[in-house]
């Protein structure tokens, strides 16, 4: 069964990337940081970090295998997934 709320957030959300010029699906580096600027910034998010890793792990082995958890910088940037 599919589920129409999800579906038209999903949709949604594709449609604010192709306003603004992005490809919802795509899996290129739109900004890409150097070794030294991603290692900078996950020092700083280190708190941060942590709290996931203590909260978000745990959680997610009782989840289904497709579910994810992801932490993210304020400008979007990939600090950690739970895999």
């Amino acid at each position: 069964m599919k589920n129409s709320r999800n579906e038209r957030i999903v949709l949604d959300s594709w449609r604010r990337c192709a306003q603004a010029g992005l490809s919802p699906d795509s899996t290129r580096q739109l900004y890409p940081l150097s070794d030294q600027q991603l290692k900078t910034l996950c020092e700083q998010s280190h708190n941060n970090i942590s709290a996931f890793e203590s909260c978000a792990v745990p959680t997610a082995a009782s989840l289904p295998k497709a579910s994810a958890f992801l932490l993210v910088s304020q400008q979007g940037i990939l600090l950690k997934k739970n895999t």
